[in-house]
């Protein structure tokens, strides 16, 4: 059984396994392209975990505003935003827009009026080429997935019998796709307790 508590990180490891005549054989990964893990989250949505490279947003937080970066990627780590005790949060936003139009930022502000007291933001964090679901061994079927605490937190809880990946080889024009329902069970709590 894989237990997940809500909100915390978790990796699972899963064998990709095959049936013949009752033997289970691993399943070969060579050579597929996209592997997609599915969870099913508590308004009945899909979480999709995937072998795709995705990246993820600087952000910074200063008195109170959560500033974020506008595009996925390690470009928004140089986002630099000089407060100087007077500009309003939307003058300072927009003169680093302006400048700056292939790394904007912006913020949750309720207000772009706030005027936040001096000091310098430095938005910092963003990751490029990451990937939730890696192959460590092809030719054994066996993968990770890493769920994340927003993931997780989310999720349905109780027992789930199963859950679902497909394997996409990639070939025009379709390439193939194969479903997978995992007979492990998958049970999901609200804490370790």
């Amino acid at each position: 059984m894989i237990k997940i508590v809500k909100g915390e990180d978790r990796l699972i490891n899963l064998f990709f396994v095959t049936n013949n005549d009752g033997v289970q054989i691993p399943y070969d990964l060579t050579g597929w392209t996209t592997i997609e893990v599915y969870f099913k989250n508590q308004d009945e949505t899909l979480l999709t975990k995937s072998t795709v490279a995705y990246s993820t947003f600087a952000q910074a937080l200063y008195s109170g505003v959560t500033f974020t970066a506008l595009t996925a990627g390690t470009a928004g780590n140089s986002i630099s935003l000089v407060f100087d005790g007077s500009s309003n949060i939307l003058e300072i936003l927009d003169a680093w827009n302006t400048t700056n139009p292939s790394n904007q930022v912006g913020s949750n502000a309720t207000s772009g009026a706030t005027i936040l007291p001096a000091g310098t933001v430095n938005l910092a964090n963003a990751q490029a080429g990451l990937t939730d679901v890696n192959v460590v061994s092809a030719t054994l079927g066996q993968v990770t997935v890493q769920l994340h605490s927003f993931d997780t937190i989310n999720m349905l809880s109780g027992r789930s019998l199963s859950f679902m990946a497909e394997i996409d080889n990639g070939v025009p024009p379709v390439g193939t796709l194969r479903k997978i329902l995992f007979e492990n069970v998958l049970e999901v709590v609200e804490d370790n307790f």
